[in-house]
C-alpha cells in the first residue's frame, strides 16, 4: 500500500504541477486581465456565494462514496447506478434553490449565477466518478484524471483568451461557458472508463435507498457545510461589507488564485489517501505507515510551495497581471502561510472522515466558523482584503491545532519528536535558502525557482523526510 501511495503521489504531482499551474496562471490570470479586476471580483463574489451552499449540491455523497466503495466493491453495480440517479436529482434541486435564493438576496446577474451553479454541479459529478474509480482500486487512473478538467479548460478557454477573435471582447460569461463544456467532456471520459470496468444495473431508484443513502451521508453534510463556511465566508463578507463595486473582492481574488492553485495540489493528497485510509482501518501497521508518509510528503511539498509564494509574491503577481493593487502582494504573503497550515489539515481531516468519526471534528469546525465571522467582522472593516487574509490565517491555525489533538486521542497516531524536529529544520533551511537566492542573484525568477526547488528536495532527502526507498518504488511501476 505504501508503494501504491508513493507511486500515485508522484503521478499526482507531475500531472498537477504541469497542468494546473498552466491553467491558473496562463488562463485564469489572463481572464482577469481581459475582463478587469472589478468584473473578476464580481465572478469571485458570485462563486463564493454559490459555494457557500455546496453542502446542498453534495450532501456528503462524495465523501461517503469514497469510503463506501473500497469496502463494498462487490455491490458497485447497483450502488453506483443509484448514486448517479440520486446525484442528478440533487443537482436539479440545487440549481433551483440557488436561482431562487439569488433573486431574493440581490445576486441579480442571472446568467453568471446559473453558470457558476451548473459548473459546480458538474464538478461534483466528476469528483463522484473519480472517487468511485479510486475506490475500486484504480489509483493510477484516478491520478491521471485528477487534472483532466483543467487540461480541457486549458485547451478550450486558453484558445479563446489567447488566440481567438473573441479575446478583445471576452467576458466572465464566456469564461463560465468554457468551464461548463470542459466539465462535460471530463465527465464523459471518466464515465466511459467506468462503463468499461463495471456492468451498471440501472433500475428505478427506491425511496428506501434514497433515505438510507442520505442518512449515511448526513454526517458528512455538516462537515462539508462547516468547512465551506469558514473557508469561503471571507469573499462574501468582502462583497457585502465594502461598497466598492467588488474592487476589494477582486484584490483578494488576485492573491487567492495562487492560494487556490496551491490548495488543489495538496487537496489531491487527501483525496488519494482517503480511500486508502478507509480500506486499511483494521490494519494499524498499514494505517500508521500511510499516515506517516502522507504527512511527510505533504509537508515537503507545501513548505516548498508556501516558501516560493511568500518569497516571490511580488514577482509572481507582476508577471501574471497587467493591473493589480499592491494590497494583493500582502494578501498573498499571508495566504501562503495559511496554505501550509491548510495542507496538513487535509490529511488529518481525511483520516477522521475515513474512520467515520466526525462529531468532534464538526464541533471544531463550528468553533472555526464563529472565530472566522468575528475576525472578518473586525478585520475587514479596518484592513479590507488584508484583514480577510489575516482572519483566514488565524482560523486555519486554530483548526489545525484542534485536528491534531483529535486525531491523537482518537487514533493514537502521532509524529515522533525527531520527525517534528526534522520538519522544522527543513522548513527553516528552505526559507533561509529561498531568501538568500532571492537577494543574492540577479538572474530570472524561473532559474531562481528551479534552484530553490532542487535544493529543497535535496534538504528533504538528506533529512529523510523523503526516503530513497520510497522513490525507488516508482521505478517498479
Amino acid at each position: 500500500m505504501k508503494r501504491e501511495f508513493t507511486i500515485n503521489i508522484i503521478l499526482l504531482l507531475l500531472i498537477n504541477f504541469l497542468i494546473k499551474p498552466a491553467y491558473i496562471f496562463g488562463v485564469d490570470a489572463r481572464v482577469q486581465n481581459l475582463v478587469g479586476t472589478e468584473a473578476y471580483g464580481t465572478y469571485f463574489a458570485y462563486f463564493n456565494f454559490v459555494f457557500l451552499f455546496q453542502f446542498l449540491n453534495d450532501p456528503g455523497l462524495q465523501t461517503w462514496n469514497a469510503q463506501y466503495v473500497p469496502k463494498n466493491r462487490d455491490n458497485i453495480d447497483v450502488h453506483f447506478s443509484n448514486v448517479i440517479i440520486l446525484k442528478t436529482a440533487i443537482g436539479i434541486s440545487f440549481l433551483t434553490f440557488i436561482f431562487l435564493l439569488g433573486k431574493i438576496t440581490g445576486y441579480q446577474k442571472t446568467e453568471i449565477l446559473l453558470l457558476v451553479t451548473i459548473s459546480l454541479i458538474l464538478s461534483t459529478l466528476f469528483i463522484l466518478l473519480r472517487t468511485t474509480i479510486a475506490g475500486l482500486g484504480y489509483y493510477k487512473v484516478d491520478s491521471l484524471l485528477s487534472a483532466l478538467d483543467k487540461f480541457v479548460m486549458l485547451i478550450i478557454i486558453g484558445y479563446l483568451v489567447w488566440f481567438s477573435t473573441y479575446k478583445s471582447s471576452f467576458t466572465v460569461e464566456m469564461f463560465l461557458y468554457g468551464q461548463t463544456v470542459s466539465f462535460i467532456i471530463s465527465i464523459v471520459i471518466a464515465g466511459l472508463f467506468l462503463i468499461s470496468k463495471v456492468s451498471f444495473s440501472f433500475k428505478v431508484i427506491s425511496k428506501r435507498y434514497i433515505f438510507n443513502a442520505l442518512q449515511k451521508s448526513t454526517p458528512y453534510i455538516l462537515t462539508a457545510l462547516f468547512m465551506t463556511i469558514y473557508t469561503k465566508l471571507d469573499g462574501i463578507m468582502l462583497d457585502k461589507m465594502i461598497d466598492d463595486n467588488d474592487f476589494q473582492a477582486g484584490v483578494y481574488a488576485t492573491a487567492y488564485r495562487f492560494y487556490d492553485a496551491a490548495n488543489m495540489t495538496t487537496y489531491l493528497f487527501a483525496a488519494l489517501v482517503l480511500p486508502m485510509f478507509a480500506a486499511n482501518l483494521n490494519d494499524n501497521k498499514v494505517l500508521g505507515d500511510l499516515y506517516n508518509i502522507a504527512i511527510r510528503l505533504v509537508i515537503v511539498v507545501s513548505v516548498i510551495i508556501s516558501t516560493v509564494l511568500f518569497t516571490f509574491s511580488n514577482e509572481l503577481i507582476d508577471v501574471l497581471l497587467d493591473n493589480y493593487d499592491q494590497q494583493s502582494i500582502a494578501v498573498l504573503k499571508i495566504l501562503s502561510i495559511t496554505y501550509l497550515i491548510m495542507s496538513i489539515s487535509y490529511i488529518l481531516g481525511s483520516l477522521m472522515i475515513a474512520k467515520n468519526n466526525l462529531r468532534k471534528l464538526n464541533y471544531l469546525f463550528i468553533g472555526g466558523i464563529i472565530v472566522n465571522v468575528l475576525l472578518n467582522g473586525i478585520f475587514i472593516s479596518r484592513f479590507e482584503a488584508i484583514g480577510a487574509a489575516f482572519a483566514t490565517l488565524i482560523t486555519q491555525t486554530m483548526i489545525l491545532i484542534g485536528q491534531y489533538i483529535i486525531v491523537f486521542y482518537e487514533t493514537k497516531l502521532k509524529l515522533e519528536l525527531l520527525t517534528i524536529v526534522k520538519i522544522i529544520g527543513f522548513a527553516l533551511l528552505t526559507i533561509f535558502f529561498s531568501h538568500y537566492v532571492q537577494i543574492s542573484f540577479s538572474f530570472g525568477v524561473i532559474y531562481k525557482l528551479i534552484i530553490i526547488i532542487t535544493f529543497a528536495l535535496l534538504f528533504a532527502l538528506s533529512l529523510r523526510l523523503i526516503l530513497r526507498s520510497d522513490l525507488g518504488r516508482v521505478y517498479k511501476i
